[in-house]
């Protein structure tokens, strides 16, 4: 059984892949979890590892990132209702990313067999994860043609746009991005430099293509 508070449940009932299940198997698959609480900075994940489990993102953020030559790529930030390490569990070989918390998290983590036996009493958690695994894959297939087709400009405004979520601005319709990452980070995401990206910022801002403000970066267009 897991030890969610009241709260917690019906917060994760609201994110994706759980708010596509039905009750009765949101419940079944709630008491496969356990709970994992894991301090900011860990790396739960190890790139070359076994997928023998996978978790779903109840409080807090994780990075994913890979390192080449000390360089490092940050391949994704994900964030409340977010699955990680599903792709090593779903394909059978090893991680091919690491996975470190950004802040303090709470988790749940569903082991290989738990998955399979679910799976042979519910159909809903499959397709929610296809729909899943097909959202992240068109979002890489759009960062790619990012680097051909746009300017740094254009590519912090997509990055910030597509981790944002539908909000408002003054009564305006914008989307809202809480506690972005830092402008190291966006550059890891982009293919950029630090640099590169605080002036980019500064540029939509004064383009009032977006507004950062109080932590937050209010985003109302997309450069040309």
């Amino acid at each position: 059984m897991t030890t969610l508070t009241p709260t917690e449940i019906a917060e994760l009932d609201l994110t994706t892949p759980f708010s596509l299940l039905c009750a009765a198997e949101r419940e079944k698959l709630r008491d496969r979890l356990s709970v994992v609480e894991i301090p900011a900075g860990k790396y739960f994940i190890k790139e070359g590892t076994p997928g023998t489990e996978m978790y779903f993102i109840v409080k807090g953020s994780v990075k994913v990132c890979s390192f080449h030559n000390d360089k490092e790529v940050i391949l994704a930030i994900l964030r409340q209702g977010e699955v990680v390490g599903d792709i090593a569990l779903l394909c059978g070989g090893p991680r091919v990313a690491d996975v470190v918390a950004l802040t303090a998290c709470r988790l749940l983590k569903c082991t290989k067999e738990d998955f399979e036996a679910h799976l042979l009493e519910f159909g809903g958690l499959a397709l929610a994860m296809l729909k899943n695994l097909a959202r992240r894959v068109r979002s890489a297939s759009s960062r790619i043609s990012d680097l051909a087709l746009y300017d740094v400009s254009s590519r912090v405004a997509r990055i910030l746009f597509e981790m944002s979520v539908p909000s408002e601005y003054d009564g305006a319709p914008a989307h809202v991005l809480h506690d972005p990452p830092t402008h190291q980070a966006l550059a890891s995401m982009i293919g950029s430099s630090r640099e590169a990206v605080t002036r980019a910022l500064k540029e939509l801002e004064r383009t009032k293509h977006l507004v950062i403000e109080e932590g937050q970066i209010f985003v109302f267009s997309l450069p040309l």
